[in-house]
């Protein structure tokens, strides 16, 4: 009887032995789009699921991270359950240790029998544009999408303090607004607040509310000081902008923010990162990972302006599988 290679964990159920195997492979990733608390913080609803399938063999691993999602086709009576596999947060975050490519082909050619076994017709995997060895459990190629955008901590001379982006800068604090970081949990609902506010001002898709597990992986991280909060404020004390920053493999990533009012408060969102900065500064970290715009045009508001306080610039491609 040999060892069974392939099983599979949920996020919910299996919290404990999911952390168990990322320990085990020994990697020090901390990595935050493998961690079970983020990926049900962001599942898009009681349909969906996450999952961790773990491979291996001897001493070579792959970890694939990924949320099933069931499909509702409208007017078909279907005997069997149809589901589709996304990436659950922003970025896939599977690891693996495998270099040989026939150690490859016989892990993709178990998760084909999985897909197949399971009734799986399509799938997504988003690829973390800053992963550079990143394996994929299919051999599809991956097609481009946009660019995505990083503020660099290693050097001085950083976008963000040259001539436009500094007045925007000190126009902020000229009109009174300062910016501090913050690892306070009772600003979880005031904050969660605000990006909801800020959501239906934007008209935004309920599935980018906010949910229960969200409000609990940020407490967890806050508290082992992974995660913190910018708040930018008015001279009255009044929170104006405010940013969740997570900190993972040596890199802040920018979560989520809301603005009260963007154009009267100019320059706040520039104060806001330029906070981040000097955190991670102290922090000895890499980068902070700012992530691309809404839409993958180079004109994208979104983008334009991140790309102006940047210093590099990371491709972001995705594997689509239809079967």
């Amino acid at each position: 009887h040999h060892k069974k290679l392939f099983t599979i964990l949920d996020s919910k159920l299996d919290k404990d032995k999911w952390f168990q195997e990322i320990q085990k492979t020994g990697t020090k990733n901390k990595d935050i789009f493998l961690d079970p608390d983020f990926v049900n913080a962001n599942l898009r609803n009681s349909n969906s699921h996450g999952k961790l399938i773990i491979y291996k063999n001897t001493n070579k691993y792959f970890l694939h991270c990924f949320e099933l999602n069931k499909i509702f086709v409208k007017d078909l009576s279907i005997e069997k359950d149809y589901f589709d596999i996304s990436t659950p947060t922003g970025y896939c975050g599977s690891i693996s240790n495998i270099i040989n490519n026939n150690e490859l082909s016989k892990f993709r050619s178990l998760y084909k029998n999985f897909i197949k076994k399971n009734n799986i017709i399509a799938e997504l995997i988003k690829v973390n544009p800053l992963n550079n060895n990143f394996k994929s459990p299919t051999s599809n190629d991956k097609k481009f999408m946009k660019l995505t955008c990083s503020v660099d901590l290693t050097i001085n001379n950083n976008q963000m303090f040259k001539s436009k982006q500094k007045n925007m800068i000190n126009t902020a604090i000229s009109s009174g607004l300062s910016a501090e970081i913050s690892f306070d949990k009772s600003f979880i609902n005031k904050f969660q607040n605000m990006y909801h506010s800020f959501l239906k001002e934007k008209k935004a898709d309920q599935r980018y509310y906010l949910n229960n597990d969200f409000i609990s992986f940020v407490e967890k991280e806050i508290e082992k000081k992974d995660a913190f909060f910018v708040k930018v404020s008015d001279k009255n004390n009044n929170v104006v902008t405010t940013a969740l920053f997570s900190l993972s493999d040596n890199i802040l990533h920018y979560l989520y923010s809301a603005s009260l009012d963007s154009k009267k408060y100019r320059g706040s969102f520039n104060l806001m990162i330029k906070s981040a900065y000097d955190h991670g500064k102290k922090l000895k970290i890499k980068k902070i990972f700012l992530g691309g715009g809404k839409t993958s045009s180079k004109e994208d508001k979104l983008y334009t302006f991140k790309k102006r306080i940047s210093d590099e610039t990371h491709e972001f491609f995705v594997i689509e599988n239809i079967y």
